[in-house]
């Protein structure tokens, strides 16, 4: 019975869409259920609405369906014959009582979807039968905003003259129906809404196209009124390139000076747009063009940086200060290098621009485009005589920004045009330096083949081998070995690159270094760091691990200090010191002071090591020089889990003793 009644509903469904009134009205003697609705949701009603068939619809109306009915997304027969401009099935339904003001599930009537739809006669109808000119969509959006986006003239004027207000307000943005009109350029709609007593507020013309714009000023609207970004209209209309209206607010008296809250005026926003035709109206009308913003840089930088050369020319004829500097002493010629900007540049250049301005550290153009890796630009600053040699305030040349950033075509130009491989800056850093820190193998070995130095070093001593190691670039590291750096070279402090490798914790590094002779016990002046102290210092446990492997003695200590288990149990490194412990340290291991490693971790606070200590058979009553215990040392720095787990050890041994 059950799958009999389903194909009888479903053959009902089917004669409704079909507008077969006669099989409709059979099926339905048959025991059809009025209101089944089909996969989508919708029931006969809102089908026959659909269809337009009003036959069906009374039908349907005289055998008692819904007619409020809504399916899941709140639309009812009304709303749908409204969508579908069944005018007959429209009338038909309010006749018979359908709600006229039901909302959906976004709170649109049929009012708002008439209305979008420009069906002045449904409007027209729906009004007649009470319809709420003013209810609103979840949205804020009243059937006067539908209306004014679709431009309906006559629908605007009669929600108008029903009541509507043309001052209401969406939600989301604050629109009034003025605002939609003016977007959409329907500016018949514009002066109607403005007749009926639409307010002009700040932001309607930053919103207006082309048409309405004038229609608005012409109504007295302030063609200097400002965004919530500060912007005025002449900003924005000059940063989309929109000529005509720039003319037209200018006609009406725009301040062509006005700055935004970052002190950009409509001519640096048009040359940083690439705007051609407004730079040229706003110079014509007199924008000044050696006008600056908040960071000091003109319109000309603008244009140069995002490399527009039309604009830039435009400005430098018409008198801009090709050397202008912005807070940085930065000119147009460093932002279009830093671009890569060429023909910027060069246009520029031919304009007599400073080809060795520099900025307020001392970075020449030169060092601007080698910095990032406009070989282009680089090839041309030389062409014209720039000096290669020229240094930063921290005596950086190009060739050694060029290395820095692994830019190999630049680093090869300034190489092939004479500048200095082995050159120092003022930290005594060579390009080879900068470099092999960064990673750069391809760079490194192109120094290398041009004759940099590879024992060179620092005003601290370092090497390009130290840096590369600290930094955990093993091919770079072995690239030096193989020209012959000296792999044990001592740093200021005796420092190793095996030292430095370590206390970074790279193990590659470590491992390249080792095994082309690294001294594995060298300690370092002073302190006496080893390299395996190091690496438990800093918790690096695969350094340590590869470390002990390769023979490093456990048995050697910082002067006056710790050995590397004291070092690694006060800095809580667990899996450090069992590897310590494993290989053969000796847990209860005194320093000058009379402190065991126990000592360390109580004192540190490291409960897991200290854990891993008495496990290991520390002795918990050891005293140092001064007379302190572990519990001592827990207790005066307030380590409460360290002092519950000595106190129970104590507990335990008094036990043991009763």
């Amino acid at each position: 019975m059950e799958g009999q009644s389903e194909k009888l509903n479903t053959a009902f469904l089917e004669a409704i869409w079909s507008g077969d009134f006669k099989h409709a009205k059979k099926l339905l003697n048959e025991g059809a259920d009025i209101e089944t609705v089909n996969e989508f949701g919708e029931n006969a009603l809102r089908i026959a609405a659909q269809d337009g068939s009003v036959e069906c619809i009374r039908l349907l109306v005289e055998r008692g369906a819904d007619l409020n009915s809504k399916n899941e997304q709140g639309v009812t027969a009304l709303h749908t014959a409204t969508i579908f401009k069944a005018l007959g099935c429209v009338k038909f339904l309010l006749d018979k009582g359908a709600d006229v003001n039901a909302r959906d599930l976004e709170g649109v009537t049929s009012l708002h979807i008439a209305a979008l739809n420009e069906h002045f006669d449904c409007v027209r109808l729906l009004l007649e039968k009470g319809a709420d000119v003013g209810v609103k969509s979840t949205g804020g959006w009243t059937p006067l905003h539908t209306v004014a986006q679709s431009g309906h003239w006559d629908c605007v004027k009669m929600l108008l003259e029903n009541g509507a207000s043309p001052n209401e307000k969406t939600t989301d943005d604050g629109w009034t129906p003025l605002h939609v009109a003016t977007e959409k350029g329907h500016t018949n709609c514009v002066l109607l809404l403005l007749q009926h007593g639409a307010n002009v507020d700040s932001n309607i013309l930053h919103v207006a196209s082309q048409d309405s714009l004038e229609v608005l000023l012409k109504n007295k609207a302030n063609a200097n009124s400002k965004d919530s970004r500060g912007y005025t209209v002449l900003h924005t209309v000059a940063e989309k390139g929109n000529v005509r209206s720039l003319e037209t607010l200018l006609k009406y008296n725009a301040d062509i000076h006005a700055a935004t809250p970052d002190g950009e005026t409509a001519l640096h926003i048009s040359a940083s747009s690439g705007r051609l035709e407004c730079v040229m109206i706003l110079l014509k009308k007199g924008a000044n063009v050696h006008a600056k913003n908040c960071l000091g840089l003109t319109a000309l930088h603008k244009a140069a940086e995002e490399g527009h050369v039309d604009c830039v020319k435009a400005l430098v004829e018409k008198g801009t200060k090709v050397d202008s500097r912005d807070e940085k002493c930065e000119t147009p010629l460093h932002k279009a290098l830093e671009r890569g900007h060429l023909k910027c540049a060069e246009l520029l250049l031919r304009h007599r621009a400073d080809k060795h301005a520099t900025t307020r550290y001392g970075h020449s153009a030169l060092h601007r485009a080698a910095r990032y890796g406009h070989w282009d630009c680089v090839k041309m600053l030389i062409d014209k005589g720039v000096d290669v040699q020229m240094k930063s305030d921290l005596g950086n040349t190009a060739l050694y920004v060029a290395a820095q950033n692994g830019h190999l075509d630049c680093t090869k130009i300034l190489i092939e045009s004479g500048a200095d491989v082995n050159d120092k800056s003022k930290g005594g850093w060579t390009a080879l330096h900068i470099a092999s820190q960064n990673g750069h193998l391809d760079v490194v070995k192109l120094l290398l083949l041009n004759g940099a130095n590879v024992k060179t070093k620092s005003t601290g001593g370092l090497t390009p081998l130290h840096v590369a190691s600290h930094s955990g670039y093993s091919d770079c590291v072995l690239a030096l070995i193989k020209k012959g750096t000296d792999v044990n070279a001592r740093a200021t402090g005796g420092w190793t690159p095996l030292h430095r490798a370590s206390q970074s914790g790279k193990v590659n590094c470590v491992e390249t270094l080792l095994k082309n002779g690294a001294a594995i016990n060298q300690a370092t002046d002073g302190e006496q760091f080893t390299a395996l102290y190091i690496a438990a210092q800093n918790g690096h446990f695969e350094v340590l691990s590869l470390l002990l492997e390769n023979g490093a003695d456990l048995t050697m200590k910082a002067r006056g200090k710790w050995w590397p288990l004291h070092i690694a149990a006060q800095n809580g490194h667990l899996s450090c010191a069992e590897e310590l412990l494993e290989k053969g340290a000796v847990v209860d291991i005194k320093s000058s002071a009379g402190w065991t490693p126990l000592h360390c971790a109580a004192h540190g606070g490291r409960l897991a090591t200290l854990k891993l200590l008495l496990h290991s058979g520390a002795k918990f009553d050891t005293r140092t020089m001064d007379g302190k215990t572990a519990l001592d040392l827990a207790t005066a720095q307030n380590h409460a889990d360290c002092i519950s787990v000595l106190n129970k050890k104590r507990a335990a041994r008094v036990t043991r003793r009763k």
